[in-house]
């Protein structure tokens, strides 16, 4: 493996594990689309959740229960032109290789989808 692929997997792993906990805020909070399991009715539910048909069946009230939904997108575009290969210390290219994988890598480990697509005004 190269050199500076290896410096930029130690660097983001740092970054990643070191910086970032928890997973991500769900947008439904508590209300997923995803069924999870069936209970039995406890005072206090909201009668909403009911599900009748199952109450009908066992004479019992029974609730449904969904899993949230916590998935993230991410998605990345960068653009490549002849200006991203410019720098004295180090190119643009490079700084937006580091960029790319440490938002990668923070995807990944929390377990969101990632995808990456490059623009260029030329094929690589």
């Amino acid at each position: 493996m190269k050199k500076a692929v290896k410096k930029i997997i130690l660097k983001t792993k740092k970054q990643v594990y070191g910086d970032m906990l928890g997973n991500n805020a769900s947008l439904f909070q508590g209300e997923g689309f995803e069924f999870a399991e069936l209970r039995e009715y406890v005072y206090g539910d909201d009668v909403r959740k009911i599900d009748w048909k199952t109450t009908a069946k066992l004479a019992k009230p029974f609730v449904k229960i969904y899993k949230e939904e916590r998935e993230l997108n991410v998605v990345v575009v960068s653009m490549l032109s002849g200006s991203t290969y410019f720098g004295t210390v180090k190119q643009k290219s490079d700084i937006i290789a580091e960029v790319i994988a440490t938002l990668g890598f923070s995807a990944v480990k929390n377990a969101d989808l990632f995808s990456h697509m490059i623009f260029a005004d030329r094929l690589y």
